[in-house]
Protein backbone atom coordinates (compact mmCIF):
# COMPACT_ATOMS: atom_id res chain seq x y z
CA UNK A 1 0.00 0.00 0.00
CA UNK A 2 1.35 3.31 -1.08
CA UNK A 3 1.45 6.27 0.89
CA UNK A 4 -2.09 8.56 1.01
CA UNK A 5 0.47 11.72 0.52
CA UNK A 6 1.58 10.21 -2.90
CA UNK A 7 -1.45 11.55 -4.26
CA UNK A 8 -0.88 14.56 -6.56
CA UNK A 9 -4.32 16.81 -5.37
CA UNK A 10 -5.40 20.02 -7.02
CA UNK A 11 -6.80 22.49 -4.66
CA UNK A 12 -9.24 25.60 -5.83
CA UNK A 13 -8.52 28.54 -2.97
CA UNK A 14 -10.85 31.67 -4.06
CA UNK A 15 -11.26 30.30 -7.82
CA UNK A 16 -7.31 29.95 -8.37
CA UNK A 17 -6.06 26.37 -9.09
CA UNK A 18 -3.23 25.21 -6.88
CA UNK A 19 -1.41 21.84 -7.49
CA UNK A 20 0.13 20.54 -3.94
CA UNK A 21 1.19 17.15 -2.29
CA UNK A 22 1.98 16.31 0.89
CA UNK A 23 5.31 15.47 1.83
CA UNK A 24 4.58 14.66 5.58
CA UNK A 25 5.11 10.90 5.45
CA UNK A 26 4.71 9.02 8.59
CA UNK A 27 5.95 5.65 9.01
CA UNK A 28 3.11 3.31 8.41
CA UNK A 29 0.97 1.23 10.53
CA UNK A 30 2.37 -2.21 11.65
CA UNK A 31 -0.94 -3.74 10.47
CA UNK A 32 -0.33 -2.64 6.75
CA UNK A 33 3.32 -3.43 6.42
CA UNK A 34 6.06 -4.80 8.09
CA UNK A 35 8.51 -2.29 7.17
CA UNK A 36 8.51 0.22 10.32
CA UNK A 37 11.60 2.09 11.81
CA UNK A 38 11.36 1.06 15.26
CA UNK A 39 15.59 0.88 15.78
CA UNK A 40 18.53 3.52 13.76
CA UNK A 41 22.05 1.72 14.47
CA UNK A 42 25.26 3.50 13.18
CA UNK A 43 28.36 1.82 12.87
CA UNK A 44 31.16 3.59 12.38
CA UNK A 45 33.95 2.56 9.63
CA UNK A 46 36.86 3.47 8.98
CA UNK A 47 37.77 4.41 12.69
CA UNK A 48 35.28 7.15 11.88
CA UNK A 49 34.65 7.21 16.19
CA UNK A 50 38.00 7.34 17.17
CA UNK A 51 39.18 10.26 13.80
CA UNK A 52 38.53 13.58 16.60
CA UNK A 53 38.30 15.85 13.40
CA UNK A 54 38.63 15.47 9.65
CA UNK A 55 39.54 18.49 7.61
CA UNK A 56 37.88 18.51 4.48
CA UNK A 57 39.72 18.21 0.94
CA UNK A 58 37.27 18.15 -2.07
CA UNK A 59 33.81 17.62 -2.38
CA UNK A 60 31.01 15.47 -4.86
CA UNK A 61 29.74 17.71 -6.91
CA UNK A 62 31.50 20.85 -7.29
CA UNK A 63 34.97 22.43 -7.17
CA UNK A 64 34.96 21.55 -3.50
CA UNK A 65 35.06 23.24 0.09
CA UNK A 66 36.80 22.95 3.40
CA UNK A 67 35.76 22.38 6.85
CA UNK A 68 36.63 20.07 9.91
CA UNK A 69 34.69 19.13 13.49
CA UNK A 70 34.19 15.97 15.16
CA UNK A 71 31.83 13.10 13.75
CA UNK A 72 30.71 10.48 15.82
CA UNK A 73 28.12 7.40 15.78
CA UNK A 74 26.24 9.06 18.23
CA UNK A 75 26.28 12.39 16.88
CA UNK A 76 25.27 10.80 13.11
CA UNK A 77 22.34 9.18 15.21
CA UNK A 78 20.95 12.22 16.70
CA UNK A 79 21.20 14.03 13.52
CA UNK A 80 19.49 11.25 11.27
CA UNK A 81 16.46 11.64 14.87
CA UNK A 82 14.36 8.87 15.97
CA UNK A 83 13.21 5.89 13.99
CA UNK A 84 9.66 6.97 13.57
CA UNK A 85 10.68 10.12 11.73
CA UNK A 86 12.40 8.18 9.19
CA UNK A 87 10.58 7.95 6.22
CA UNK A 88 10.68 4.54 4.01
CA UNK A 89 9.59 4.44 0.53
CA UNK A 90 9.18 2.18 -2.23
CA UNK A 91 12.74 1.35 -4.23
CA UNK A 92 10.67 0.34 -8.05
CA UNK A 93 8.98 3.70 -7.58
CA UNK A 94 10.94 6.29 -6.38
CA UNK A 95 13.54 8.05 -8.35
CA UNK A 96 17.52 7.67 -7.40
CA UNK A 97 19.41 10.82 -6.56
CA UNK A 98 23.09 11.43 -6.68
CA UNK A 99 24.79 10.69 -3.38
CA UNK A 100 25.93 14.48 -3.74
CA UNK A 101 25.85 16.38 -0.32
CA UNK A 102 24.00 18.93 -1.54
CA UNK A 103 20.73 18.29 -2.10
CA UNK A 104 17.86 19.26 0.70
CA UNK A 105 15.34 16.65 -0.51
CA UNK A 106 14.98 12.82 1.10
CA UNK A 107 16.60 10.73 -1.20
CA UNK A 108 18.27 6.70 -2.27
CA UNK A 109 21.28 8.09 -3.41
CA UNK A 110 23.86 6.13 -5.79
CA UNK A 111 26.75 8.12 -7.66
CA UNK A 112 25.13 9.92 -10.47
CA UNK A 113 21.40 9.41 -9.81
CA UNK A 114 19.24 8.14 -12.19
CA UNK A 115 21.28 9.71 -14.86
CA UNK A 116 24.65 7.50 -13.66
CA UNK A 117 22.13 4.38 -13.63
CA UNK A 118 21.55 5.03 -17.73
CA UNK A 119 24.38 5.89 -18.49
CA UNK A 120 25.89 2.52 -16.26
CA UNK A 121 23.10 0.49 -18.00
CA UNK A 122 24.48 2.19 -21.62
CA UNK A 123 28.08 0.83 -20.77
CA UNK A 124 27.33 -1.99 -19.74
CA UNK A 125 24.97 -2.93 -23.07
CA UNK A 126 28.64 -1.54 -25.78
CA UNK A 127 30.74 -3.73 -22.87
CA UNK A 128 28.39 -6.89 -23.20
CA UNK A 129 27.69 -6.42 -26.67
CA UNK A 130 31.46 -5.95 -27.48
CA UNK A 131 30.95 -2.61 -29.95
CA UNK A 132 29.80 0.69 -29.48
CA UNK A 133 26.83 2.18 -29.74
CA UNK A 134 25.19 4.63 -31.73
CA UNK A 135 23.53 7.99 -31.02
CA UNK A 136 20.50 6.36 -31.98
CA UNK A 137 21.03 3.54 -29.96
CA UNK A 138 21.46 5.46 -26.76
CA UNK A 139 18.03 8.15 -27.42
CA UNK A 140 15.94 4.96 -27.97
CA UNK A 141 17.04 3.70 -24.45
CA UNK A 142 17.20 6.97 -22.74
CA UNK A 143 13.54 7.10 -23.78
CA UNK A 144 12.89 3.71 -23.17
CA UNK A 145 14.16 3.98 -19.45
CA UNK A 146 11.98 6.82 -18.89
CA UNK A 147 8.75 6.40 -19.99
CA UNK A 148 9.06 2.58 -18.84
CA UNK A 149 10.46 2.99 -15.56
CA UNK A 150 8.07 2.26 -12.65
CA UNK A 151 9.30 5.34 -11.11
CA UNK A 152 7.03 8.21 -10.75
CA UNK A 153 10.28 10.61 -11.69
CA UNK A 154 13.60 10.40 -13.21
CA UNK A 155 16.16 12.56 -11.64
CA UNK A 156 19.20 14.64 -13.49
CA UNK A 157 21.29 17.18 -11.95
CA UNK A 158 23.81 20.12 -12.28
CA UNK A 159 24.89 22.89 -10.40
CA UNK A 160 24.73 26.30 -10.36
CA UNK A 161 28.40 27.16 -11.64
CA UNK A 162 28.42 24.50 -13.97
CA UNK A 163 24.76 25.88 -15.47
CA UNK A 164 26.84 29.40 -15.71
CA UNK A 165 29.28 27.98 -17.71
CA UNK A 166 27.13 26.70 -20.59
CA UNK A 167 24.58 29.75 -20.88
CA UNK A 168 28.13 31.69 -21.27
CA UNK A 169 29.04 29.57 -23.83
CA UNK A 170 26.06 28.95 -25.53
CA UNK A 171 25.72 33.08 -25.61
CA UNK A 172 22.53 33.64 -24.11
CA UNK A 173 21.10 34.54 -20.46
CA UNK A 174 17.85 33.70 -18.29
CA UNK A 175 17.35 30.28 -20.75
CA UNK A 176 15.08 27.82 -18.74
CA UNK A 177 17.74 24.85 -19.20
CA UNK A 178 14.31 22.80 -19.38
CA UNK A 179 12.52 24.30 -21.87
CA UNK A 180 14.91 25.53 -24.03
CA UNK A 181 14.28 26.77 -27.63
CA UNK A 182 15.30 25.18 -30.60
CA UNK A 183 17.34 28.02 -32.03
CA UNK A 184 20.03 27.49 -28.73
CA UNK A 185 19.49 24.15 -28.49
CA UNK A 186 23.34 23.26 -30.61
CA UNK A 187 24.87 26.06 -28.44
CA UNK A 188 23.83 24.71 -25.01
CA UNK A 189 24.62 20.88 -25.66
CA UNK A 190 28.50 22.20 -26.84
CA UNK A 191 28.49 23.47 -23.27
CA UNK A 192 26.66 20.43 -21.78
CA UNK A 193 28.94 17.68 -23.06
CA UNK A 194 32.35 19.75 -21.99
CA UNK A 195 33.32 18.40 -18.21
CA UNK A 196 33.08 22.43 -17.01
CA UNK A 197 29.60 21.94 -17.74
CA UNK A 198 28.51 19.12 -16.00
CA UNK A 199 27.26 19.77 -12.26
CA UNK A 200 27.77 16.21 -11.47
CA UNK A 201 30.95 15.08 -10.17
CA UNK A 202 30.37 11.61 -11.26
CA UNK A 203 29.32 12.58 -14.35
CA UNK A 204 32.02 14.85 -15.07
CA UNK A 205 34.77 12.58 -13.96
CA UNK A 206 33.90 10.06 -15.98
CA UNK A 207 34.10 12.76 -18.71
CA UNK A 208 37.64 13.46 -17.62
CA UNK A 209 38.90 9.89 -17.31
CA UNK A 210 36.97 7.64 -19.62
CA UNK A 211 39.95 5.13 -19.82
CA UNK A 212 39.92 4.64 -16.16
CA UNK A 213 36.05 4.47 -15.83
CA UNK A 214 36.21 1.92 -19.04
CA UNK A 215 33.64 3.63 -20.57
CA UNK A 216 33.59 4.57 -24.46
CA UNK A 217 35.07 8.11 -24.74
CA UNK A 218 31.77 9.40 -27.06
CA UNK A 219 29.62 7.36 -24.61
CA UNK A 220 28.98 10.22 -21.90
CA UNK A 221 28.59 13.19 -24.37
CA UNK A 222 26.04 11.17 -26.36
CA UNK A 223 23.67 10.10 -23.32
CA UNK A 224 24.12 14.12 -21.76
CA UNK A 225 22.84 14.84 -25.72
CA UNK A 226 19.86 12.40 -25.72
CA UNK A 227 18.79 13.19 -22.20
CA UNK A 228 18.61 16.90 -23.23
CA UNK A 229 16.79 16.19 -26.50
CA UNK A 230 14.36 14.31 -24.95
CA UNK A 231 14.21 16.60 -22.35
CA UNK A 232 13.35 19.67 -24.28
CA UNK A 233 10.70 17.95 -26.93
CA UNK A 234 7.67 19.46 -25.94
CA UNK A 235 5.60 16.99 -28.20
CA UNK A 236 6.48 14.17 -26.09
CA UNK A 237 4.73 13.50 -22.71
CA UNK A 238 7.60 11.21 -21.68
CA UNK A 239 9.83 14.37 -20.63
CA UNK A 240 7.21 15.02 -18.07
CA UNK A 241 8.61 12.54 -15.81
CA UNK A 242 11.77 13.99 -15.24
CA UNK A 243 12.49 15.79 -12.52
CA UNK A 244 15.88 18.27 -13.46
CA UNK A 245 17.67 19.70 -10.11
CA UNK A 246 20.34 22.29 -10.10
CA UNK A 247 21.83 22.16 -6.78
CA UNK A 248 23.83 25.38 -5.12
CA UNK A 249 26.78 24.57 -2.75
CA UNK A 250 26.52 25.43 1.10
CA UNK A 251 28.81 27.29 3.91
CA UNK A 252 32.34 25.86 4.22
CA UNK A 253 34.52 28.10 6.89
CA UNK A 254 31.85 31.11 6.20
CA UNK A 255 32.75 30.61 2.64
CA UNK A 256 29.99 29.75 0.01
CA UNK A 257 30.04 29.42 -3.70
CA UNK A 258 27.55 27.44 -5.82
CA UNK A 259 29.87 24.53 -6.00
CA UNK A 260 30.75 24.77 -1.99
CA UNK A 261 30.40 21.24 -0.68
CA UNK A 262 31.07 20.49 3.21
CA UNK A 263 30.03 16.92 3.66
CA UNK A 264 31.63 16.04 6.82
CA UNK A 265 30.54 12.39 6.85
CA UNK A 266 29.93 9.35 4.53
CA UNK A 267 26.70 6.89 5.03
CA UNK A 268 25.53 3.78 3.84
CA UNK A 269 22.20 3.39 4.83
CA UNK A 270 20.74 -0.13 5.10
CA UNK A 271 17.02 -1.51 5.40
CA UNK A 272 15.58 -3.87 7.94
CA UNK A 273 15.04 -8.13 6.60
CA UNK A 274 11.34 -6.76 6.52
CA UNK A 275 11.68 -3.89 4.37
CA UNK A 276 14.31 -5.42 2.00
CA UNK A 277 11.49 -7.81 1.55
CA UNK A 278 8.97 -4.89 0.75
CA UNK A 279 11.86 -3.34 -1.32
CA UNK A 280 11.63 -0.66 0.59
CA UNK A 281 14.40 1.83 1.40
CA UNK A 282 15.14 4.71 4.53
CA UNK A 283 15.47 7.91 2.77
CA UNK A 284 17.68 10.33 3.79
CA UNK A 285 18.27 14.26 2.83
CA UNK A 286 21.62 15.04 2.10
CA UNK A 287 21.78 18.84 3.53
CA UNK A 288 19.47 18.97 6.44
CA UNK A 289 19.86 21.62 9.46
CA UNK A 290 22.83 23.13 7.59
CA UNK A 291 24.81 19.28 7.97
CA UNK A 292 26.37 17.93 4.72
CA UNK A 293 26.66 14.10 4.39
CA UNK A 294 26.94 11.86 1.18
CA UNK A 295 23.80 9.93 0.85
CA UNK A 296 24.28 6.20 -0.34
CA UNK A 297 22.10 3.05 -0.70
CA UNK A 298 24.22 0.79 -2.20
CA UNK A 299 21.81 -1.92 -1.40
CA UNK A 300 18.32 -0.36 -2.69
CA UNK A 301 20.58 0.39 -5.88
CA UNK A 302 21.65 -2.65 -6.50
CA UNK A 303 17.79 -4.25 -6.85
CA UNK A 304 17.18 -1.34 -8.53
CA UNK A 305 19.78 -2.46 -11.26
CA UNK A 306 18.09 -5.83 -11.34
CA UNK A 307 14.97 -4.26 -12.74
CA UNK A 308 16.98 -2.65 -15.20
CA UNK A 309 18.58 -5.46 -16.40
CA UNK A 310 15.00 -6.57 -17.53
CA UNK A 311 14.56 -3.76 -19.69
CA UNK A 312 18.05 -3.61 -21.03
CA UNK A 313 17.69 -7.29 -22.59
CA UNK A 314 14.25 -6.22 -24.08
CA UNK A 315 15.98 -3.30 -25.53
CA UNK A 316 19.43 -4.68 -26.56
CA UNK A 317 18.26 -8.27 -27.17
CA UNK A 318 21.59 -9.54 -25.03
CA UNK A 319 20.63 -11.56 -22.00
CA UNK A 320 19.03 -10.39 -18.95
CA UNK A 321 21.59 -12.90 -16.52
CA UNK A 322 24.77 -11.58 -17.98
CA UNK A 323 23.55 -8.06 -17.83
CA UNK A 324 22.42 -7.61 -14.45
CA UNK A 325 25.78 -9.38 -13.33
CA UNK A 326 27.53 -6.78 -15.35
CA UNK A 327 25.46 -3.99 -14.13
CA UNK A 328 26.30 -4.83 -10.46
CA UNK A 329 29.94 -5.14 -11.15
CA UNK A 330 30.53 -2.44 -13.07
CA UNK A 331 28.30 -0.35 -10.87
CA UNK A 332 30.79 -1.14 -7.88
CA UNK A 333 33.77 -0.62 -9.80
CA UNK A 334 32.67 2.85 -11.09
CA UNK A 335 31.32 3.87 -7.19
CA UNK A 336 34.80 2.77 -5.93
CA UNK A 337 36.75 5.26 -8.72
CA UNK A 338 34.24 7.84 -8.25
CA UNK A 339 34.89 8.15 -4.41
CA UNK A 340 38.64 7.80 -4.79
CA UNK A 341 38.04 11.05 -6.65
CA UNK A 342 34.86 13.03 -4.46
CA UNK A 343 35.55 11.56 -1.15
CA UNK A 344 38.53 12.84 1.00
CA UNK A 345 40.67 10.22 2.29
CA UNK A 346 39.76 9.91 5.75
CA UNK A 347 35.94 11.22 5.83
CA UNK A 348 34.23 9.64 8.59
CA UNK A 349 32.21 6.66 7.53
CA UNK A 350 29.19 5.23 8.81
CA UNK A 351 26.95 2.21 8.01
CA UNK A 352 23.06 3.24 9.37
CA UNK A 353 20.47 0.65 9.59
CA UNK A 354 17.24 1.05 9.67
CA UNK A 355 15.17 -1.64 11.40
Amino acid sequence: MEYLSDLDVLLNIAGVPLDARCTCRPALPADLTACVPRVVGVTPLNGADMAGSHARQGGSGGSGGSGGGAVTAAAVKQHIGPAQDVRVVDVRRHHFSCVDGRGPDEVLGTWGGDAGEMLLALAVWERVGQRPLTPEHVAMFVKAYVKLSPQRHVYYHTDATALAFVMETAGVEDVDITMAPVEVQAALLRGLTSPNGQGCGHLRAMMENPVEYRVGEPLVAQFITAFHRLLWDTSDATRTKIQYYVLHGHPADGVETDATNAEVAYLEFESSPACVREQRAPAFPPYADDVSVFVSHPAAVEAKRNATAGLLAKVSGLGKAELRMNLNAVGKEWAAITEGKLVPLGLPRFIVSVG
